[in-house]
């Protein structure tokens, strides 16, 4: 099993910073930027790292994925990731997700009147 080293694209980083503040206020309390660096994407880190040829692909193997069930504030997350050449070998970038961050809100409280 080969491990790679993982790096973020620079558009991975400008929309996880863009949907996570870096803290909450009393217009956000859901999950900041630190937070979602943390949890889901050290999740998908370690997958891409560990486990590249094993994951499912797209765009003819060239890029992967990491789908990650729900867990804590963070609904379903799908990750990409695609294999870079560079002149010190081969690297994994993560270059987007998609997260449900309506997943939470398919749920019935049945002690909320409002649901």
């Amino acid at each position: 099993m080969t491990r790679h080293t993982v790096t973020y694209g620079a558009d991975f980083l400008a929309t996880a910073q863009a949907t996570y503040p870096d803290s909450r206020s009393t217009r956000y309390s859901g999950p900041t930027f630190h937070e979602f660096m943390a949890l889901p994407v050290r999740s998908a880190r370690f997958a891409f790292a560990n486990n590249w040829d094993a994951l499912p692909s797209t765009m003819s193997g060239a890029a992967r994925l990491v789908i990650l069930e729900p867990s804590g504030v963070f609904g379903p997350i799908v990750f990409y990731a695609v294999l870079v050449a560079r002149p010190t070998g081969l690297i994994v970038e993560i270059a987007d997700f998609e997260e449900d961050r309506a997943y939470w809100d398919t749920f019935v409280d049945p002690d909320d009147p409002d649901d």
